[in-house]
């Protein structure tokens, strides 16, 4: 199984960038997240999609409060 790279973006709010893929049946998608101490990418967090979702790219946005 083989994954691809779909963003890099701070997705825990620490000021260090992490890296999102998909897999090529693009039913899961795996964020590996950036970590400054070892500086490498090591906690990661699975998700699977519902049945018959797929993922074809990610695109991470910040999510802006309302006043």
């Amino acid at each position: 199984m083989g994954m691809r790279m779909m963003a890099i973006a701070d997705l825990n709010n620490d000021k260090y960038n992490d890296l999102v893929t998909i897999n090529n049946e693009g039913d899961k998608v795996v964020v590996y997240y950036f970590d400054p101490i070892t500086l490498t990418y090591g906690k990661e967090a699975n998700f699977d999609l519902p049945v018959g979702w797929f993922a074809d790219s990610v695109v991470p946005m910040r999510q802006e409060r309302a006043l």
